[in-house]
């Protein structure tokens, strides 16, 4: 990727954010963003990369972000964002979970929820293996005098020749939305937020289309993008923040040069 395509991209960054007011203290801002295995991480990226989160008023300032594709055993992008997280609060606090503790690749990869809060309680999920395994990381976080769940997911974009598979990736869904069931069962008053990359292709054809993962959790909790918006280079909408019992305030896609996957923002009241 030439300098010039990448300060580009860093414009329209910017400029995505314009219209989005800071969070304010009764607000709660979270972040997804899939870091492509650390691929465009290294120096001298990594150093613009840095300066774009810490010099935005905007993207210095989140309270949550769930990282997916990131290294256990190369820990640039954690690193990264744990020294954004750490100069706008003071504080960070982590959770990291392995999608295949038996892997030998060069990139472990692992699920990782960053908190300004708190950890209270924390645990993994395993997923069923739709070509490859996968796992997800949940949190409870200490807000104040509130707890919030947060749940960091990835799911399967392919399996053998198969594209979009569908139903496997909702087997892997449904696990983590059993799991947030159960918990709100047990107290109604619960907050919950699901994060993460759906892989939610639809239809190689239809990019449009939502599929049953999308659907089902429709039913349980808001998503954070009502219409068709792209969260990647490409046109689909694979990446998504949902939510049970919190107020959505706002929420919006910022386009990005080092990931094939954008960042997405949701801001929710307490």
């Amino acid at each position: 990727m030439r300098l010039h395509e990448l300060g580009i991209g860093l414009v329209a960054f910017a400029l995505v954010l314009t219209c989005a007011a800071p969070a304010r203290a009764k607000e709660l801002r979270v972040v997804t963003f899939n870091v492509a295995m650390g691929s465009a991480f290294g120096k001298p990226i990594s150093g613009l990369i840095r300066g774009t989160f810490t010099n935005n008023e905007y993207l210095r300032r989140f309270d949550v972000i769930g990282l997916q594709e990131a290294c256990e055993n190369d820990r640039g992008p954690i690193e990264l964002f744990r020294g954004v997280m750490k100069r706008a609060h003071g504080r960070v606090y982590e959770h990291l979970v392995l999608a295949d503790p038996d892997s030998r690749e060069s990139c472990r990869k692992a699920q990782v929820i960053l908190s300004r809060y708190p950890i209270v309680q924390s645990g993994g999920l395993t997923l069923p293996k739709v070509g490859a395994r996968r796992a997800a990381a949940w949190v409870d976080i200490q807000v104040g005098a509130d707890t919030v769940r947060v749940y960091n997911l990835h799911l399967s974009n392919r399996k053998g020749k198969n594209f979009t598979p569908m139903r496997g990736r909702w087997a892997q869904a449904s696990v983590v939305l059993q799991h947030w069931l159960e918990t709100k069962k047990k107290d109604p008053r619960a907050r919950g937020i699901v994060l993460g990359d759906f892989n939610s292709m639809g239809d190689l054809f239809r990019p449009t289309r939502r599929e049953l993962t999308l659907t089902m959790y429709s039913d349980h909790m808001r998503p954070n993008l009502r219409s068709f918006t792209t969260t990647m280079w490409l046109p689909y909408q694979t990446d998504w923040i949902f939510s049970s019992g919190l107020a959505l305030k706002r929420s919006y896609v910022v386009p990005t040069v080092y990931s094939d996957h954008y960042v997405v923002m949701a801001d929710y009241g307490l």
